[in-house]
């Protein structure tokens, strides 16, 4: 074959960074007049939002976007530090990214959020004048919103981990008890265009899905291929698929169907496709910044939504 790295994801900053209007409801943008409207002080929760949500990072703010007349609306901010490429790392309700930073010179795992506090989620780390062979990293949050990390220690010979432990939390009782959990469980693929969870809502999409952009449960993942045949998926490309994947209980994937959404003589370089709900629809960006909605299923015409929305990350439809 997804889950950003919130995310790599699609246009490159050079592509996709252009000057746009900051008014609040766009269809499609023609007026520069900008919106002074303050983001709702109460994020709303996923069961109230039913839209397209999408990370306008260049204004660090995220919007909701109507898929019938791309009309969007400001409905909160991003945490500070979410870029294009930081996709995988929000908790499901965007309010939290998963980071680490440097504490007393070492690394401790947690989240910022919206108005940049961070919670340390490992506060027993510690270091004397010489440093710590300790260090931990953030691998993200499940779609339960509970948070993921890790901690590695070293040898003094090595610079590679001589053990590794992995732990969860609920993100929304961090003081509550820190679960030890398997790696398998705990690390989701952190290098190139992975997914930001498995369909399951897990971190760890099977081995044999590849990389993809987006899921939807219970098996199914939405990726960008070069062209068609068996191209490897990629930030950007001229074909969308939509695989379904069986896995068995030894973790083999059993049935890997892959069904082309794109026309063949599609030319446009897409990315960033994310499903409706029901899997019936998948809206994707051209790297031009104009965001489009093809059929879920086959091979269709896909229709222009909005003509431009640059500097932007496809978050989730819900």
């Amino acid at each position: 074959m997804l889950i950003v790295s919130l995310l790599a994801v699609g246009c490159s900053r050079e592509e996709s960074i252009a000057t746009v209007s900051s008014e609040t409801t766009m269809a499609p943008p023609s007026s520069s007049e900008e919106s002074i409207e303050a983001a709702p002080t109460t994020f709303p929760s996923r069961d109230q939002i039913h839209g397209i949500v999408i990370a306008r990072v260049g204004d660090n703010e995220i919007v909701l976007l109507d898929p019938d007349t791309g009309n969007y609306k400001r409905i909160g901010v991003l945490p500070p530090g979410t870029d294009a490429n930081s996709r995988k790392d929000l908790s499901p309700d965007f309010q939290k990214i998963a980071t680490r930073q440097r504490v007393n010179n070492m690394y401790h795992a947690g989240w910022l959020d919206t108005n940049g506090s961070f919670t340390d989620m490992t506060p027993e780390l510690a270091t004397d004048d010489f440093g710590s062979n300790r260090a931990a990293k953030s691998l993200g949050f499940d779609q339960k919103n509970r948070f993921y990390w890790q901690i590695d220690e070293f040898s003094d010979s090595s610079s590679y981990p001589s053990n590794s432990k992995f732990y969860r939390v609920d993100a929304d009782n961090p003081t509550g008890p820190h679960e030890e959990v398997t790696q398998a469980e705990a690390a989701s693929r952190r290098n190139g265009y992975s997914s930001t969870r498995a369909a399951d809502g897990s971190l760890n999409p099977p081995d044999c899905v590849r990389d993809a952009y987006s899921s939807l449960a219970p098996d199914t993942y939405f990726s960008v291929i070069s062209s068609g045949g068996n191209s490897s998926p990629s930030n950007r490309g001229r074909q969308i698929v939509r695989t379904t994947t069986a896995v068995s209980a030894a973790g083999e994937c059993v049935n890997d169907k892959e069904t082309p959404l794109l026309p063949d003589t599609s030319q446009i370089t897409v990315t960033q496709p994310v499903p409706s709900p029901d899997g019936s629809k998948v809206a994707f960006f051209a790297t031009t910044g104009a965001l489009y909605i093809v059929d879920g299923f086959g091979k269709s015409r896909p229709v222009k939504v909005l003509d431009s929305l640059p500097d932007s990350a496809m978050l989730e439809w819900l």
